[in-house]
């Protein structure tokens, strides 16, 4: 539904309610948030890869490239923190309802999908906290996984985030209610997205730039 500020709460990852000064955080605020703290600034990402392709057929999927047409059924990346630490998350993106364009999804299916890291094949246990969102469970911290030898196993059930990490930062700010804020439009016009994704650390100031180059854009178009 449309929002009170103008606009389509659907492409918001935080609405605001101007009547009530309540916010409302998205699902995908909630998936943005556990990705920020699995991969924190400063993470060198890796090649990942995955065997679904040898069911599937397609080097899309094992390749895990999102391309036009039919969807992968599972995303994955990998990467080391500034701190050492190995981060690791899992979506699974079957049976998703829209299908249009051209687009299309594997059928709904859950999968046991093992994360092999070869860089801690010589470690015989390494333990690994489990963060889990979806839309019933919203960043919850499940029972940690022990990786023997570099291999740990985790399900992933229909549109799950699951992040695998030895230590995650799970300290939040809160979300701000009315009294907390000045009054105005922000420094994004009216879309508030500005200032939601500023609650991200890694892409809150790509965020802001983004802003920036669409108020000049809209400024060129209402010039010509």
């Amino acid at each position: 539904p449309q929002g009170p500020l103008g606009g389509w709460n659907g492409h918001k990852i935080i609405a605001y309610n101007a009547a009530t000064g309540a916010f409302q955080p998205h699902l995908k605020f909630y998936y943005l948030r556990q990705l920020s703290r699995t991969f924190p600034v400063g993470t060198q990402m890796y090649k990942c890869t995955t065997d679904v392709a040898v069911e599937t057929g397609r080097r899309e999927d094992k390749y895990m490239e999102y391309y036009y047409g039919l969807k992968i059924p599972l995303a994955a990346s990998a990467g080391v923190g500034p701190d050492g630490h190995w981060g690791m998350a899992v979506s699974n993106i079957t049976a998703l309802r829209f299908t249009g364009w051209g687009t299309e999804y594997y059928p709904l299916d859950d999968y046991d999908v093992t994360f092999f890291v070869e860089a801690l094949a010589d470690s015989p246990s390494v333990t690994f906290k489990v963060w889990r969102c979806n839309d019933s469970r919203r960043n919850v911290f499940e029972t940690p996984v022990t990786m023997e030898y570099g291999r740990a196993t985790v399900n992933v059930g229909h549109c799950d985030l699951v992040s695998l990490r030895p230590v995650f930062d799970d300290q939040f700010e809160e979300i701000p209610d009315l009294a907390s804020q000045e009054t105005g439009t922000g420094s994004c016009g009216d879309c508030g997205s500005g200032i939601a994704l500023a609650l991200l650390p890694p892409v809150g100031i790509r965020a802001r730039i983004l802003c920036k180059r669409l108020k000049r854009r809209r400024r060129k178009r209402r010039v010509s």
